[in-house]
């Protein structure tokens, strides 16, 4: 038995869209969103990827880890 179309959308599903950022630095940032203890930034060997996090997460205001990032950056 099956129940396709048994239950039919009410409204359209997400889009998808692109983002700019490589995804070592997406799954550092999304990781501020998930409700456990935050992530920890890269060592100082990866100054470009720390820069990289920095600079999304001042473009997409993720305040809990602007400060963290401008802490590290120091």
């Amino acid at each position: 038995m099956t129940y396709a179309g048994a239950f039919p959308l009410t409204h359209q599903p997400f889009d998808t869209i692109g983002l700019p950022e490589p995804a070592s630095v997406l799954e550092v940032v999304f990781q501020y969103f998930h409700p456990n203890q935050y992530p920890d930034l890269p060592e100082d060997n990866e100054f470009d990827l720390l820069i990289s996090i920095a600079n999304a997460v001042e473009k997409y205001k993720v305040y809990e880890a602007m400060h963290t990032c401008t802490a590290r950056l120091r």
